[in-house]
């Protein structure tokens, strides 16, 4: 339990009437002197209320140790225990006991209406040292007396060691897994055979060393303590004769049960760890949180220690219990309502400098809400998931320590290299056949850290992004099981695909998410909604080297801030409203916001933005505490939209975006000069790819297949297409179009409706031609699309490919630019429909044919001698472009020859 007591302002002690100040004006000596008082005095760490659901669902903090880094302040009273002392005893019930608990010194004291006068005798206008002495007088008398009678005594499992074996205790857990469904005898009844005797009757749920043994030993090991085969009776006593039976049947199950992070004072990596619980005569609750009470057991063959727990309730649900107080109410308006979002940042992360918008988003995701109503009714996913990546020792991990290990623990901190041992979503136990769900699914509806996303392999990411999609994780393996995964996420990556790269190696911030493994598919960069780059250099090292640690600069009380978060993610879809004029304005700037900053290469702002925008709305709403009058409904009004929009306009200006997204569709875009450029340059059977690869990435096998060609004459033709930056391969997808392959085919479908010159050059050099070009335009008034013309190839095109490799062997048989003879084409076919096929483009050609080129390149090929003379010596000879010589020259290049990087040229065989 957390030993940390939030400091108030001096407003608020003024506000609840106390002294603003216990200690005044006064000497060092006196300071230690008062501090070593109330250490004798009241021996304690902590007083903690405990399962007071009629109050706050928070533990309340009576004694708790609090010094600032000038050690002038001393342990004192918080005054907080006296005001909430005030609502259990007005909302206790007359009964004898009032369902509420205090832990004094690790032990656990029933709340009764006797200590409940008694504390009531204590006159409140004394000091806070007189108080103290009183009340530690009355919990005294009362822990001795709950000892005597065997009370358990409130442990942590990571702290179970061998001076608890055999004794009672009392955890707060969190169930990480189990394996239910189990039975064992609630009795043995000793009886002999030979004389009919009836021995001792032997109760599990009150022998727990018999039910350890019989749960965890060796028959022999609990036979030691039955000893079933003597028969005791004095007229028998027969050694032999006796035996045993089972009578009766209790639940039994096998828990893995971890401490509650929200009770941890520093969160440790043994909080990852799980312990081992043996449950019995009690049935599992729903609940993943729980308290358990049993008795501390060393396992026989394994020596671990474990808990044998008799008893098992629901733990108070902080989400599920949460009741709001008048207190709350007034805290929630003062430091909440009409504020400025941004004057609030230093609530979290305070030591970190020149950095604003990282502390605002991280606001944001702490107080978006999990299910949320969206526009058109559907409930969906609301909590928000942010991404800080870049540069090293830029405080990326630091600020998310901040409130999960160091301050507020709202959730832990997952490193990626050690999330295969501790879990992310899930993990087997193959010798128990138990199923152990991973951080994400038991902080649904919470929130975690994940440090180092990209050291995740590859199994781990596949079961993240289904996770993050269907806000589910199934499991179907040797156990299943299905857990809900609404959480926050605040994750971190560092940026390069093989090895760590600088942000200043990349023209755009925004590049380096592309240029990461776990971002490679645009679906997983959608999913996350907010992106954040850390730069060396981002933050002046003066302003760091400055900046001022010795105070605590956050601008509201920690206990206020982590009720208001917890009040954030207590609201439920019913508790979202909107307003009419909301609406509206979620649409109109959604849809503004999609036409200038939509990206389909790095979809951050996608068709789905809509959503993103109402989740932002929604936890910007919240943070701004816009409510109904009972303070249980959020409202949301168009100037949490407007903020959204320029908080996700800041972002975007961060990342590049608009610059990288301009200066990609620039490259995309073709010029009529490049056009025509690669119209001369390409073949039939690169558009037949490209128009292939318009209905999504294929891989090579599958062209091959498609086109009758082997997957080697595919993957040479990629190269071509790659050059001119028309396609791309990736591992694992195959060949896909790139935006300039997708706009070359655009214009090439425009051109032939609309029958210009560039169709026909295409026509023409690919030795194809459509229905007007064959004499038909009359008869048929229209051009025949190429997606058509790719699916009904006339028999003159249909050569094998062992014909087509074979033919292409032979530098003699010179075929126009399609690979096959030149045809004269029918007009008809047996359907009267148009026939496409090749023609004779003799007339057609330059004076200097192909054939003259390809005889003049076949003599001048020789080893030792420079492409680029060749090219020279037979552009002068034929007196024809340079250009169509390397082009045919670039053909065979890899099947006759190679070449250095200085041109040089060796023969192949």
């Amino acid at each position: 339990m957390s030993n940390r007591v939030n400091q108030k302002t001096r407003d608020q002690d003024q506000d609840q009437g106390y002294k603003t100040n216990l200690i005044t004006d006064t000497s060092i000596l006196e300071l230690k002197e008062r501090e070593k008082f109330l250490k004798n005095t009241l021996d304690v760490d902590e007083i903690n209320w405990l399962n007071a659901k009629q109050v706050d669902s928070e533990e309340i903090r009576a004694i708790a140790p609090y010094e600032t880094n000038d050690q002038k302040k001393v342990n004192y009273l918080d005054k907080r225990f006296w005001s909430d002392y005030e609502t259990v005893k007005a909302t206790a019930s007359k009964k004898e006991s009032t369902g509420i608990a205090l832990t004094y010194q690790s032990n656990f004291i029933p709340v009764t209406r006797e200590i409940i006068d008694q504390i009531d005798q204590i006159d409140q206008d004394k000091d806070i040292e007189s108080k103290s002495v009183e009340l530690n007088l009355i919990l005294e008398q009362y822990l001795d007396q709950d000892q005597e009678n065997g009370f358990g005594r409130e442990v942590k499992v990571a702290d179970l060691n061998a001076d608890l074996i055999g004794k009672e205790v009392v955890a707060n857990v969190q169930v990480a897994g189990s394996k239910t469904q189990k039975a064992i005898p609630r009795e043995f009844h000793e009886k002999c055979l030979a004389c009919g005797w009836e021995g001792q009757i032997h109760d599990l749920t009150e022998n727990i060393e018999l039910l350890k043994n019989y749960l965890l030993g060796s028959k022999k090991d609990w036979e030691k303590i039955v000893d079933p085969y003597k028969c005791r009776s004095e007229n028998c006593n027969r050694k032999k004769a006796a035996t045993y039976r089972e009578k009766g049947n209790i639940d039994y199950s096998i828990l893995f049960v971890r401490d509650l992070i929200e009770n941890q004072g520093k969160f440790e990596e043994s909080s990852y760890e799980t312990n081992k619980v043996y449950l019995i005569d009690q049935t599992v609750p729903r609940s993943k949180k729980v308290t358990i009470k049993g008795t501390v057991i060393r396992e026989p063959e394994t020596r671990d220690i474990s808990i044998v727990a008799t008893e098992i309730e629901p733990y108070e649900d902080i989400l599920e219990d949460f009741e709001l107080t008048e207190r709350d109410k007034k805290d929630f308006e003062k430091h909440f309502q009409e504020k400025d979002p941004w004057s609030l940042k230093d609530q979290v992360a305070p030591d970190m400098v020149g950095r604003p918008f990282v502390k605002l988003s991280r606001l944001l995701v702490l107080h978006s809400v999990a299910e949320i109503p969206f526009l058109e009714g559907k409930i969906d996913r609301g909590c928000l998931r942010e991404v800080l990546f870049g540069d090293t020792t830029t405080y990326k991990s630091a600020s998310i320590k901040d409130i999960t290990k160091e301050n507020y623990n709202f959730g832990p901190l997952i490193h990626g290299n050690t999330s295969k041992r501790t879990g992310l979503l899930y993990s087997i136990d193959s010798d128990n056949k138990t199923l152990k769900w991973g951080e994400i699914p038991l902080n649904d509806l919470g929130y975690i850290g994940l440090d180092e996303m990209h050291s995740l392999n590859s199994e781990e990411i596949n079961q993240l992004r289904t996770a993050l999609r269907e806000q589910t994780v199934k499991v179907s393996q040797m156990v299943s099981g299905e857990a809900k995964t609404r959480t926050r996420v605040s994750a971190t990556f560092n940026p390069g695909k093989k090895a760590n790269k600088a942000m200043n190696e990349y023209l755009y911030n925004c590049q380096a998410i592309e240029d990461t493994w776990i971002f490679e598919s645009a679906p997983d960069i959608a999913r996350w909604d907010i992106y954040i780059p850390f730069c060396n250099g981002d933050v002046d090292t003066s302003k760091i080297a400055d900046r001022d640690t010795s105070r605590d600069q956050r601008p509201i009380p920690p206990q206020v801030f982590k009720r208001h978060i917890y009040w954030a993610w207590s609201r439920k879809p019913e508790h979202i409203e909107y307003t009419q004029e909301t609406k509206e304005t979620i649409k109109d700037l959604s849809k503004s916001f999609m036409d200038r900053y939509s990206f389909s290469k790095l979809p951050i702002v996608n068709d789905s933005f809509r959503k993103r925008l109402t989740r932002l709305s929604v936890a910007a709403a919240a943070l701004d505490h816009s409510i109904g009058q009972d303070h249980e409904k959020v409202v949301v009004e168009p100037k949490h939209v407007e903020f959204s929009i320029r908080f996700y306009e800041q972002m975007l200006d961060q990342l590049d975006y608009l610059a990288h997204k301009e200066q990609v569709e620039n490259k995309k875009g073709l010029s009529t000069e490049e056009y025509t450029s690669l119209i001369d340059e390409i073949e039939e059977i690169h558009v037949k790819i490209l128009y292939s690869l318009s209905g999504g990435a294929k891989s090579s096998k599958e062209l091959a297949e498609e086109f009758d060609k082997s997957a080697k004459t595919i993957r040479r033709k990629y190269r071509d297409l790659k050059k001119h930056d028309l396609m791309r391969t990736r591992a694992g997808v195959g060949a896909e179009l790139t935006p300039k392959g997708v706009t070359f085919l655009d214009k090439q479908r425009k051109e032939n409706i609309d029958g210009n010159d560039g169709t026909e050059d295409f026509v023409a050099k690919n030795g194809t031609m459509s229905q007007e070009k064959s004499g038909n335009a009359e008869e048929n008034g229209k051009l025949l699309d190429f997606r058509t013309d790719f699916g009904t190839m006339s028999q003159g095109n249909n050569k094998t490919e062992s014909e087509e490799e074979s033919n292409s062997q032979k530098p003699t048989d010179i075929r126009t630019k399609n690979g096959t003879k030149s045809k004269q084409p029918s007009t008809k076919n047996e359907d009267n429909q148009p026939d496409v096929k090749t023609i004779d483009l003799s007339d057609q050609e330059p004076k200097t044919s192909q054939r003259e080129i390809q005889q003049e390149i076949n003599k001048a090929l020789i080893d030792g001698t420079y492409k680029r003379k060749i090219i020279k010596q037979i552009s002068n000879k034929l007196n024809t472009d340079k250009k169509r010589v390397k082009k045919q020259l670039d053909k065979i290049q890899g099947q006759k020859y190679i070449t250095d990087k200085y041109g040089k040229i060796t023969l192949l065989e």
